[in-house]
């Protein structure tokens, strides 16, 4: 039977009695381009991500599948073949490869035991096993435990573009292959060991059916259905592969009209990775609809500064596995629809409806199921106490604590252990809307580095499937997750708790363990705290490379919170965290050296916005402008320092000299005209130093007093919701009310002021006498000399409404 006869009846498809390779076959023929996923290869999320279309996953799933018909054979009986790899979109393909070769496959969690594993390729009666390049340690050490079983390594994704592309046959129909068995995944084996559970095609037929379920007047339907967009939106989607979840949205792109965004394969995503994605796909202008997470994704995301205004943009946030803190859910219901996924891994979730959002913590079972909860025993639920059809999730009848990042924990062998210690009479676990499982210990702390070595070797004991083979080795790539981060850092806080203040325990974080991912950088960092007086060992030169990828991050999201249009990425930028309090900037010798020999320009603009503090307060910025004229005279090149001050310096002048007389646009050496606090004050000392330094050495300065940079009027970019205009607009909203006079103020558009610092350079050469270390710039002679300065109007209307759409008016 033709592949078009499967799929369609006449001009509609047949949903619900589909069969994926036919599917898949079918797209790839008539929409091969069509997007299926937006993939973020390497934890450098600023580094974009990589688009892969139907016709990218058709070549790779023939071309794996005659791989597979090689290396093992066709099956005839429906096999097992396991897969275990990294959490990257070979799992669909090797999936779909296998279905088209007889097989069904076992997705192993890399975090299982071995008598897990063990249990499981008994159970499944698996003789041949599967693995990514990245875990082919982990397939080895597998391979030992079961002598008899083959173990082979799969292609990378580009191996699989360049192998044999010719459809691989799969000829059955819908009626023959319904209930062949194609998948099976297994339970966490929080109560024994590990179940697996098979599903056959006939599952994936009713995620594909679920469009069909009727629509209640004025409601959504919570089902996958939900991942049909318009215009190809796109989802986020941080379960692991090897999760039935992270399975199906797999392969949702495939059923529905979405396109699935896939984080990193090398770091569990959290809420901060979340939003870095969220904001380079807005840069890219891909539309981001929905977010499929654990709970504690959702916990961590509204933590981030902007993480709520993100989340916004949404169609709607779902969770499954776990319950979501009341707190985190009363914000997010704020901004966006919450959609909480129930059932099992046999049943896939429970349809319902979106529920509305003051009542986000219950479900709101399809009325067209007719769902009887005298049925559930598993898991125990409340009656919502005003609305019948509102059941709120209120906790489990048996022992097993679920956790908000959907991991299952059976706490009684951990207390019986536990409560077994002769100085304890007993042992409570509790983790109910936590991300680990809660107890108290209390580890004797390490006071050098070869002991800090060897606490953090200790703590990390029994985290890991694997243990490292050496310190430098990659904690993820041994497949260190979520949870076990989170467990090991709690670990780490709870023994270094009495040698550390509040301050060094709050800087221990899971964020921490992922910036330094082996057992050597986290050793060194937490020597840095234990010991600030020394600081960090870790000053090797790969921790430039590493502030310098650090420094990218903050500008990329920096450009996208303004929606600007730069890219942080050109080739020609290259990225230095700096500590200007520091000797040589905090930078290492020959990065120095090369900085010195390379600039012909320094543009500083980095200064400490407090208007509370003293001046004392300020003395790190002020020698760092020291430090600044110190590299320009070591200099060959000895660059031009342009230094961005602010009308504060001079904000006095009225009182001392009065308001008749303007301020002159020139050096001045009485300190009685800065403003009477410390921002106005330090940046009127600095001003002085730089001025010394011209008269005196010769150093090429310029000084900008800056007071307000309004928005752009074009292009991208936009005004800071925070400054005061801004500020005094959402006010004034607020209360209705606006203020009856306002002092006179003139605004300069960013553009005209800053496009960019290049143009700001060709201006400055084109004012400067020859000759002159310091000339004066007046707003007189700028006029004469800047076309744009010249004609710049008045603030109009439509620079209102430009700014008013900025600040989300």
């Amino acid at each position: 039977m033709a592949d078009s006869e499967v799929f369609t009846n006449g001009d509609r498809p047949l949903y619900g009695q589909r069969l994926l390779p036919h599917i898949l076959r079918e797209v790839s023929k008539s929409d091969p381009q069509k997007p299926w996923a937006l993939v973020f290869e390497t934890s450098d999320i600023f580094k974009g991500f990589r688009t892969v279309n139907v016709r990218d996953i058709s070549n790779a799933v023939n071309a794996t599948a005659w791989w597979m018909h090689n290396q093992l054979g066709r099956s005839d009986h429906f096999e097992t073949v396991a897969y275990i790899g990294i959490s990257d979109i070979r799992y669909e393909i090797v999936h779909l490869a296998s279905i088209n070769c007889g097989y069904k496959l076992l997705c192993i969690s890399v975090r299982n035991s071995d008598s897990g594993y063990l249990s499981l390729l008994e159970a499944t009666k698996c003789t041949k096993f599967v693995c990514s390049s990245e875990l082919l340690a982990k397939g080895k050490h597998i391979k030992d435990l079961v002598p008899n079983l083959q173990l082979v390594q799969l292609p990378s994704f580009d191996e699989m573009l360049s192998g044999n592309i010719a459809d691989y046959p799969y000829d059955k129909t819908f009626a023959e292959a319904e209930n062949d068995p194609v998948l099976i995944c297994h339970t966490s084996g929080s109560t024994g060991a590990p179940k697996p559970i098979t599903l056959t095609n006939g599952n994936w037929a009713v995620i594909d059916n679920l469009r069909k379920i009727p629509k209640t007047p004025g409601r959504k339907n919570q089902d996958w259905s939900l991942f049909n967009y318009e215009n190809r939106g796109c989802f986020l989607s941080s379960f692991p592969p090897f999760h039935a979840t992270g399975m199906i949205a797999m392969a949702l792109p495939l059923l529905y009209n979405s396109v699935i965004v896939v984080p990193p394969p090398d770091r569990p995503a959290t809420g901060e990775s979340c939003l870095e994605i969220m904001h380079v796909l807005e840069r890219h202008h891909r539309t981001l609809r929905g977010l499929l997470v654990p709970p504690t994704v959702l916990e961590q995301l509204v933590q981030e500064p902007d993480g709520l205004q993100q989340t916004s943009k949404l169609d709607f946030v779902m969770f499954t596995g776990g319950p979501l803190a009341p707190s985190v859910g009363d914000r997010l219901s704020k901004v966006t629809d919450i959609c909480q996924l129930i059932g099992s891994t046999e049943t896939g979730p429970l349809p319902g409806l979106v529920p509305e959002r003051k009542n986000w913590s219950y479900f709101e079972w399809q009325p067209f199921y007719k769902i009887d909860m005298e049925a559930w025993a598993d898991d125990a639920f409340e009656l919502h106490p005003e609305n019948p059809r509102l059941w709120r999730f209120h906790g489990r009848t048996d022992d097993v604590v679920v956790l908000s990042n959907g991991e299952k924990f059976n706490p009684v062998t951990m207390e019986a252990i536990v409560q077994g210690h002769p100085l304890l009479t007993g042992a409570l676990y509790y983790g109910q809307v936590t991300e680990t499982p809660q107890n108290v210990s209390n580890l004797e702390a390490p006071e050098d580095l070869e002991a800090v070595e060897e606490y953090v070797r200790s703590s990390l004991s029994g985290h890991l499937p694997q243990e490292p083979t050496s310190d430098g080795e990659d904690l993820f790539t041994l497949g260190l997750d979520s949870l076990q981060t989170l467990e090991f850092t709690n670990k780490l806080k709870a023994g270094l708790s009495s040698h550390l203040e509040v301050q060094g325990m709050k800087d221990i974080t899971a964020k921490q363990v992922y910036a330094n991912p082996s057992i050597r950088s986290l050793s060194r960092f937490l020597y840095g705290l234990l010991n600030p007086e020394c600081g960090s060992p870790d000053m090797m030169a790969n921790d430039d490379t590493k502030r310098e990828a650090h420094a990218k991050a903050r500008q990329n999201i920096a450009f996208t919170s303004v929606n600007a249009k730069h890219d942080a990425n050109d080739a020609r930028l290259v990225y230095l965290q700096v500590d200007l309090s520091q000797e040589r900037f905090g930078l290492q010798p020959e990065v120095f050296s090369d900085l010195l020999a390379d600039t012909d320009v320094i543009i500083h603009n980095a200064w400490k916005v407090d208007f509370n503090h003293t001046i004392e307060s300020f003395e790190p910025q002020i020698a760092g402008v020291r430090r600044i004229v110190n590299s320009s005279q070591d200099s060959c090149r000895n660059p031009h320092i342009m230094f961005v001050s602010s009308v504060s310096s001079v904000g006095n002048w009225a009182a001392v000299y009065g308001a008749h007389k303007a301020v002159p646009e020139s050096p001045l050496e009485d300190y009685s005209v800065a403003q009477s606090q410390g921002y106005g004050e330090s940046k009127h000392v600095s001003e002085r130093i730089l001025q010394i330094a011209a008269e005196r050495c010769g150093t090429q300065v310029t000084i900008l007093r800056v007071g307000q940079i309004a928005g752009p009027l074009h292009g991208g970019g936009s005004w800071n919701k925070s400054e005061w205009l801004p500020s005094l607009v959402r006010t004034s909203k607020e209360l209705g009310l606006i203020p009856d006079s306002l002092p006179d103020v003139d605004w300069v558009p960013d553009e005209v002021k800053a496009k960019p610092a290049v143009k700001i350079l060709d201006f400055f050469d084109g004012i400067a006498q020859a000759g002159d270390r310091q000339p004066v710039y007046e707003t007189a002679k700028g006029v004469a000399l800047s076309k744009s300065m010249a004609e710049l109007p008045s603030v109009s209307g439509e620079w209102m409404r430009t700014w008013l759409k900025q600040w989300d008016f």
